[in-house]
């Protein structure tokens, strides 16, 4: 790019920072990220994105000459700038024109590309400053407009930095939560829409923080993604979910979540295996749920490791089905037993006639498949009756009840006390295939 790296950009604002004591001057300093670099790369080659980043290198140029400013390329799709302004400026007017120029198109092998970048701003009073920290600033702006809207930007304020450490204390909290022993399940019912029994209880995580009381996964999840635990985590919930499903009655199924992250983990199969067999399950009660964007990373090892699953004898259910990334080839490649509608086409399904068509078609397409079906979030009569109607063959929402500690399902169905589960013999699965030879495993 003919830019300079981030030790000579580091070195800049040192020398800055020790000559910088005029009070009527302010540093902006910004860190830029190209929002579609990798996608331009995946698509268009490498050679297509070493010249993105030249043309941004030229367009960050030619953006702060009139400052006599200064850029850099941090890291491979991140650039650091940094300007002075005086007090009669206006600095938002000048990251406003940065945006929009950024957000022009490229021209890259004779095509159009749109690549916006997203930006964390930190403006730095006059005085000696501390470079790390300023840049751990800006980076955590960054991070915040990521996170709210890509191709804008975000200025660094102290509530940011706050708000980053409570995230911090959380990951660490987490990295232990399942040595303390914090890791909870509930059970939401699954109800047959004919009989009205429920026939199945999907499981669901909570974390009980020792001082922010019950978390759902929305609070925590992604930390989990970010740092690698969300295996560990899944693999407890495999093993407490089937010790759990003991206390059910013997036709009752038990359904369980699994992570994209998960699905590659080679502990995933022999955790199965072995916590069928020690709770004397029969493999057909389990059942796996996936969501459609599971498949999209990496389609051919997902279908493998799936039918892999399928020969342990457990059920393989897709959960959100129609949500984002619906593919007919993924039905066809491989035979789901259950597909779930997502609550988004059930909560109004009374007078929005898209969602009725979207339903309606979903539930003869599984007919023809031979899959069953369930509809996720029926919160009233008239939501649970329409799928009904038309052949739906599992409802599951808070109509019938909201997620609880099994203990708490006993007016829905028979749960077993603890110290009365039936002490069945070990269950003698054969292993799954192995991996066809030149093939590498995955690794989460």
């Amino acid at each position: 790019t003919g830019l300079p790296n981030r030790e000579k950009l580091k070195a800049g604002l040192t020398a800055l920072s020790n000559d910088f004591k005029r009070p009527n001057r302010t540093i902006a300093l910004i860190w830029l990220d190209l929002d579609n670099f990798k996608w331009v790369n995946d698509t268009m080659g490498h050679m297509a994105g070493d010249e993105l980043l030249c043309q941004t290198a030229k367009r960050l140029t030619e953006l702060l000459a009139p400052f006599q400013g200064n850029a850099s390329r941090f890291t491979s799709d991140e650039f650091v700038c940094y300007f002075e302004f005086s007090a009669d400026e206006d600095p938002f007017r000048i990251i406003n024109e940065f945006e929009t120029v950024m957000a022009q198109p490229y021209s890259l092998a004779g095509t159009k590309i749109t690549c916006r970048a997203t930006m964390g701003v930190n403006f730095i009073p006059y005085g000696v400053f501390d470079v790390e920290h300023c840049l751990k600033q800006a980076d955590l702006a960054l991070h915040n407009a990521k996170s709210r809207n890509k191709g804008s930007w975000v200025q660094f304020t102290q509530a940011i930095e706050d708000q980053a450490q409570t995230l911090r204390k959380l990951e660490s909290d987490l990295e232990q939560a399942l040595e303390r022993n914090e890791l909870r399940l509930m059970f939401q019912p699954i109800m047959d829409s004919r009989s009205g029994k429920a026939v199945a209880c999907e499981t669901l995580l909570r974390w009980q923080h020792p001082t922010r009381g019950l978390l759902s996964p929305g609070a925590f999840i992604n930390f989990a993604e970010d740092t690698g635990v969300i295996s560990r985590m899944g693999d407890w919930v495999l093993r407490e979910a089937l010790v759990q499903a003991r206390r059910m009655p013997d036709d009752m199924r038990v359904a369980i979540n699994l992570s994209p992250l998960q699905l590659h983990s080679q502990n995933l199969l022999p955790t199965i295996v072995n916590s069928i067999a020690q709770n004397g399950i029969s493999p057909d009660r389990v059942e796996l749920e996936i969501t459609e964007s599971v498949m999209i990373s990496d389609p051919e090892f997902t279908l493998a490791k799936l039918k892999r699953l399928k020969e342990i004898g457990v059920r393989i259910a897709l959960d959100d089905f129609g949500t984002g990334f619906s593919s007919l080839s993924y039905l066809q490649k491989f035979q789901f037993d259950k597909l779930k509608i997502d609550r988004s086409f059930v909560e109004d399904i009374d007078t929005n006639i898209d969602n009725q068509a979207i339903v309606t078609a979903t539930l003869q397409l599984a007919r023809a498949l031979g899959m069953r079906t369930t509809g996720e979030g029926i919160e009233t009569p008239r939501q649970a009756e329409y799928l009904s109607e038309n052949g739906c063959d599992e409802l599951q929402g808070y109509m019938f009840s909201r997620p609880l500690p099994l203990d708490k399902l006993g007016h829905i169905f028979d749960v077993k006390p603890e110290g009365e589960m039936s002490a069945e013999p070990a269950i003698q699965l054969k292993a799954p295939s192995k991996t066809k030879p030149g093939r590498k495993n995955k690794v989460a």
